[in-house]
């Protein structure tokens, strides 16, 4: 069927809708889910408009230089086209400042309107990735962190060392792993589920009146 499919050149694929082919392009790797240009011209750039950036298991990048170079690069060739989902897993490097661009990645991720972000360093070196990048998204719903110290992306509110998610009034999940999160105060009007799974943070205040769920462990 394939053979007779292929010489008459019926190409069952690209006949599909187009949301259930950018769906398809998401569950690929996102290497494959570019070179799918290369297919043919109803294929070509449609990789820029998937619902997703999953940039996670790319072990084939053995530096943070060579993973640096490679979303430095695809998110130029992409643009500002809207995204539901961005993820970016990140690992360790010998290297002091491994990856100078995450901040410019999660600003990008909010640029493009992100409903869910979720950013993950390597296990055990939280040090190595520092978010400085203020949160404020009109779009955001749902946060995941992982390994990466949050500390300098707090603010002074009220005198006091804040973890403000005011500027991100959609805001209703957050998930923080082995974080650094030494802040007097977390605060959300909206946020509904709050999970802190062994994180390093000291007395924390939190402020959120729209709680649901809340987990919390040392």
């Amino acid at each position: 069927m394939a053979d007779r499919a292929e010489a008459s050149g019926d190409d069952r694929i690209s006949a599909l809708p187009l949301d259930v082919r950018l769906r398809l392009l998401s569950m690929l790797p996102v290497e494959d889910a570019v070179r799918s240009s290369e297919l043919s011209r109803e294929w070509r750039g449609l990789w820029k408009k998937m619902p997703s950036l999953r940039l996670v298991g790319l072990e084939q990048f053995e530096t943070a230089e060579d993973l640096n170079e490679f979303v430095n690069h695809l998110i130029v060739l992409r643009g500002h086209l809207p995204l539901d989902k961005f993820e970016i897993e990140v690992r360790e490097s010998e290297l002091a400042q491994p990856y100078p661009c995450t901040n410019l990645w999660i600003q990008y991720a909010l640029i493009c309107k992100v409903r869910v972000l979720g950013f993950f360093g390597e296990a055990g070196f939280v040090d190595n990735i520092q978010l400085t990048v203020p949160l404020v998204s009109e779009r955001l719903t749902t946060l995941n962190f992982s390994d990466v110290d949050l500390e300098k992306c707090s603010a002074l509110v009220d005198s006091k060392l804040s973890l403000d998610f005011s500027s991100c009034p959609l805001l209703n999940s957050v998930r923080m792993q082995h974080c650094s999160i030494c802040v007097n105060k977390i605060s959300s009007k909206l946020l509904k589920r709050l999970c802190i799974s062994s994180c390093s943070f000291f007395f924390t205040t939190i402020s959120a009146p729209g709680f649901l769920h809340q987990v919390l462990f040392h």
